[in-house]
């Protein structure tokens, strides 16, 4: 057989060692109709909780009776049943299409290896080829046409060759696309599982709340009232007492507490700390409130800035520090709540998270970084709705106080951190 027939039978072996035709392809079918269905029912339950988020609105303007209020958990504990619901589906969806996208990284890697294969197979051949002088290769040649045409046989080979190659380089970028694709997915899941962990937080203190209402109340809307009173008149009492314990505190460290507070302002530059929350938005800021836009017959300044962002939604670690202290504050003040020291160059910080959902997230002591979760947005303590109370103090402590351990401290503006 002439080396020309030798070469044209190379091109059409190689060129068939392919991609293998596994049997892989159902199962990309089935995990595609997994995604379709689950997104339809998401999107459904998506839909159901935005409803009674606009439900739960229209209640919190009504009067405050024990039946409202009733009313008002009942809501609250149905949109975040709903919003569990959601979630898993969510889940099963991103979970899918990290096994759509392995299994396509699968089926690159396998092609890349078989390209490799066939470009392996060509270089051999052409080695062996050129290694022969083209004199050798007319005198083993009947005719000289049949020279010229296996040198354009040669020709063809070669551009064969180039064309692999270049699908190797495609194969390859393609295969680093999909590993991002991949991580990306699997940073989605991680983020869908933390926000569902909050939402079972959230919901546990929901059933919690309205279980102490109706034991503490009998059911009697009268009881109702007397608690409500009382609660708001020691609100008021505990903000008064806050404002002036850090006043008291502020002056007893006078000119050191200036000079904390000078640094501090000097020092400070935007992108030191990072939004505790995602996709949260700014909803009360710091200073007075006649100033930050929520006057209300409970406090008058407001000692930090207030974020709102999805009900139970993960609170992240500001910047790289030590959990200082936690404690709760039961239905008064801030709640649950949890404050983190931060060594920023010669400055130390303390930043606080308020009313928290729950306390199991982090332990006095315990060593976090930036972006960790250290708990979820809840409404615990004095709050009209789930938010995230943020505090930057320069001089941080705590007193022992008869509705639990108070974090009080000499503070400064937390926008000029972020």
């Amino acid at each position: 057989m002439c080396i020309r027939r030798i070469v044209l039978a190379l091109i059409m072996i190689v060129s068939a060692m392919g991609l293998p035709m596994g049997g892989r392809g159902a199962t990309s079918d089935e995990l595609k109709s997994v995604i379709e269905a689950r997104q339809h029912d998401a999107a459904a339950l998506e839909a159901k909780v935005k409803q009674l988020e606009l439900a739960l609105t229209e209640k919190r303007k009504e009067a405050r009776t024990l039946a409202n209020e009733i009313a008002t958990y009942d809501l609250s504990i149905e949109r975040t049943e709903r919003e569990i619901e959601r979630l898993t589906l969510a889940i099963e969806v991103t979970e899918a299409e990290i096994a759509l996208t392995t299994e396509t990284i699968i089926e690159t890697e396998e092609e890349i290896q078989a390209t490799r294969g066939r470009i392996a197979h060509y270089l051999r051949f052409l080695y062996m080829y050129e290694a022969r002088s083209p004199f050798e290769i007319v005198l083993r040649e009947e005719r000289l046409s049949d020279f010229f045409a296996e040198r354009r046989t040669l020709t063809t080979l070669q551009n064969h060759a180039r064309t692999i190659v270049s699908r190797l380089e495609v194969l390859k970028e393609n295969l680093s696309s999909q590993r991002r694709t991949l991580e990306e997915e699997e940073a989605k899941r991680k983020a869908e599982k933390e926000t569902q962990e909050g939402q079972r937080a959230l919901l546990a203190q929901q059933r919690s709340l309205k279980q102490a209402l109706l034991t503490e109340t009998k059911g009697r809307e009268v009881a109702f009232q007397r608690m409500l009173s009382q609660t708001e008149k020691t609100r008021r009492e505990i903000a008064r007492q806050i404002y002036q314990l850090e006043k008291t505190l502020e002056a007893e460290l006078a000119k050191e507490a200036a000079q904390r507070r000078a640094q501090a302002l000097a020092g400070a530059k935007p992108g030191t700390f990072m939004w505790p929350m995602a996709n949260a938005e700014l909803s009360q800021g710091y200073g007075p409130t006649s100033e930050t836009g929520f006057e209300n017959n409970v406090y008058s300044f407001h000692n930090g800035i207030d974020f709102v962002g999805l009900a139970g939604a993960p609170i992240m670690a500001a910047a790289d520090g030590i959990v200082k202290a936690k404690g709760t504050n039961g239905r008064y003040a801030y709640g649950n709540w949890v404050a983190v020291e931060h060594q920023i160059g010669e400055l130390t910080l303390t930043t606080l998270y308020a009313h928290l959902a729950d306390l199991n997230y982090a332990t006095a002591g315990q060593k976090v970084a930036r972006g960790e979760l250290i708990g979820y947005q809840g409404d615990t303590g004095f709050a009209t709705g789930a938010h995230l109370h943020f505090t930057v103090y320069v001089e941080f402590q705590t007193r022992d106080m008869w509705y639990g351990l108070l974090p009080i401290g000499v503070h400064v503006n937390p926008l000029m951190f972020i």
